[in-house]
């Protein structure tokens, strides 16, 4: 088995997909703390090019998009109806 460390917590999750060499995106919800895994090949080569203009050479890309999972949001514009 497979982890990803999250960088912005300090912590690690396990993984939920076999895609390393395409590149992963992990999606973290910051109220109930849920992470979800995405492959993103596109995005990873975009890094990649960015870098490699300034002759950067990373050694590891981390890419974590912090914010509400979608049962977050869904459950706040639910009790937001009901106001």
């Amino acid at each position: 088995d497979r982890v990803h460390r999250l960088e912005s917590r300090n912590a690690f999750v396990a993984c939920q997909h076999s895609h390393h060499d395409t590149g992963t995106v992990l999606s973290v919800c910051d109220d109930c703390g849920a992470v979800e895994e995405n492959a993103a090949p596109d995005v990873l080569e975009d890094l990649a090019q960015v870098a490699a203009k300034s002759g950067f050479v990373p050694t590891r890309q981390v890419v974590e998009i912090l914010g509400r999972c979608g049962t977050c949001a869904e459950s706040d514009a639910g009790e937001a109806g009901k106001a």
